[in-house]
């Protein structure tokens, strides 16, 4: 199996966990919004987490401007997570990690994954 068949399903599998892994009162959701209870540190902790999947895009040589849009999508997320109560909110509905495995599937599908040397 070729690292990236084996890294596409892993970011799926995160993006999951992270944005829609639960389901209550018919409301998917991730971990996300839990851990972003924690002021300032929880948001910072999704944000590492969701970088894992940049950095397989970055491995396997993403175009930069999906790199772009991928760090984008979570620097949106961390920066709107600051603001107490809306933030967590939007926690719930915004779902960078899935965003970020989707352009990852999209590049895969489209034949555009390399291997760094």
């Amino acid at each position: 199996m070729a690292a990236s068949e084996h890294d596409i399903p892993r970011a799926a599998r995160l993006a999951d966990l992270l944005d829609s892994k639960f389901e209550l009162f018919g409301v998917r959701f991730g971990l996300d919004p839990i851990i972003g209870l924690v002021p300032v540190l929880g948001d910072t902790i999704t944000l590492v987490m969701g970088l894992s999947i940049v950095r397989d895009a970055w491995k396997h040589r993403v175009r930069k401007a999906i790199i772009f849009r991928m760090l984008l999508n979570l620097g949106v997320d961390w920066l709107v997570g600051q603001i107490p109560v809306v933030g967590d909110l939007t926690d719930f509905f915004i779902r960078p990690n899935a965003r970020n495995a989707k352009l990852l599937r999209r590049e895969h599908e489209a034949g555009r994954l390399r291997n760094r040397a």
